[in-house]
């Protein structure tokens, strides 16, 4: 086995794209982008996405895709699924408008530039070290630092 390179003659990693072109500040112009993945579909709600999947197995263990909401407009949403004991389910979503759904995009109002959390599935009940945990219980908005104290930071 070896490296494939495309742009560059020593790759690194399996398959390495190098663009010395693209040094100039984002956004660029779709033309500048070093990799691109396409769905030549021409209708709203498709998908495109990079699937990950882990040793002999068939099964995507995550994607990282876009679902195009409106052709005419260029509208597109960013997703993060992942797998958890044989079930793949959408855990994040960055909306076109700029909001950011976690576990949820229900929670949003009509907000823009918002972040929406959806209840927790469970509650955390260990005690986080060095740090702390931000959660949503019953719709309220929770902290729970390293010494175990629960703190309300906005109720339901």
């Amino acid at each position: 086995l070896g490296n494939v390179g495309i742009g560059t003659t020593g790759p690194t990693s399996r398959l390495e794209v190098s663009d010395s072109d693209i040094n100039t500040a984002f956004p660029v112009a779709n033309s500048q982008l070093p990799i691109s993945v396409r769905n030549s579909a021409t209708t709203n709600n498709e998908w495109t996405g990079i699937g990950f999947r882990g040793g002999a197995s068939t099964n995507i263990f995550a994607t990282i895709a876009t679902q195009l909401k409106d052709v005419a407009a260029v509208t597109g949403d960013l997703t993060f699924h992942t797998t958890n004991a044989g079930t793949s389910g959408e855990r994040m979503r960055i909306l076109a408008n700029g909001n950011v759904g976690i576990r949820t995009t229900d929670q949003l109002g009509s907000g823009v530039g918002v972040v929406g959390l959806a209840n927790a599935g469970t509650n955390p009940t260990t005690n986080p070290t060095g740090g702390g945990v931000l959660y949503a219980s019953a719709g309220a908005l929770l902290w729970r630092g390293s010494s175990g104290t629960v703190t309300t930071i906005a109720p339901a």
